[in-house]
């Protein structure tokens, strides 16, 4: 799950080309189309993710071997749409609905940074919050810094855990509270480096960051999926 937060490919793609708050808008708005419940929208959105799949050339497989809780979770849905409406093509349905999201995700999380998002956000923001919208952008970039920080930790506890042939299901209320105290305390220790190390640098929340310019087609595609979502709740 780790690999799939913030990975940013050195590869410059189409997508790494597009400003990251273009593509923030663009996937609420393809999210907004999968999850209408409308056919023709989730087709439609299918065919966009597709075609941008191919043309970044995302390494989905590659992706999905280091995120199993991921594909438990599309498994867990599906059996369970199964299981609820005795319907194959309905849990088809929603757990394609699932992967469409895990996929759009991916292809925002390959091709940004969360520096990058953050001083999008920020450079908008500014304009209304002054310096504020610049400490609320660091704390975007902290959060999602730190977010990924979470789930390599917890996957590192798990392969010791596996190295020194622990179980969870002997004692399984014991070896869970083990685990999430030990991973509380490993959590609290990581950040107080990452402080020690932000304090080393001088780091200043306040400073303005450089921002991604924006183009034409970054217009374009704001005001398209601008629309796309306006359409998709307000009809």
């Amino acid at each position: 799950m780790a690999q799939m937060i913030f990975t940013k490919r050195k590869e410059r793609t189409i997508l790494s080309a597009v400003n990251p708050l273009a593509k923030l808008i663009a996937l609420i708005a393809l999210s907004f189309m999968i999850t209408d419940n409308e056919i023709p929208f989730f087709l439609s959105a299918l065919a966009i993710i597709l075609l941008m799949m191919v043309a970044v050339r995302l390494p989905v497989i590659s992706y999905l071997r280091k995120s199993k809780s991921l594909i438990f979770l599309l498994v867990l849905i599906f059996i369970t749409e199964i299981l609820v409406s005795r319907n194959m093509a309905l849990a088809l349905y929603e757990s394609g609905k699932f992967f469409l999201l895990i996929i759009l995700s991916a292809l925002l999380l390959d091709s940004t940074s969360p520096g990058e998002l953050a001083s999008s956000v920020g450079g908008v923001l500014s304009h209304i919050c002054g310096k504020y919208a610049w400490r609320f952008s660091s704390m975007v970039r902290l959060t999602l810094t730190l977010i990924s920080r979470i789930f390599t930790i917890s996957s590192e506890m798990l392969d010791a855990r596996r190295s020194r042939l622990g179980s969870f299901f002997p004692h399984p209320v014991k070896s869970i509270s083990e685990y999430v105290l030990s991973l509380i305390l490993a959590l609290f220790e990581d950040l107080r480096h990452f402080s020690q190390a932000l304090s080393a640098r001088l780091y200043d929340e306040d400073k303005e960051r450089l921002r991604c310019p924006y183009r034409r087609r970054d217009y374009a595609i704001i005001i398209l999926s601008i629309t796309l979502i306006i359409w998709t709740r307000l009809r």
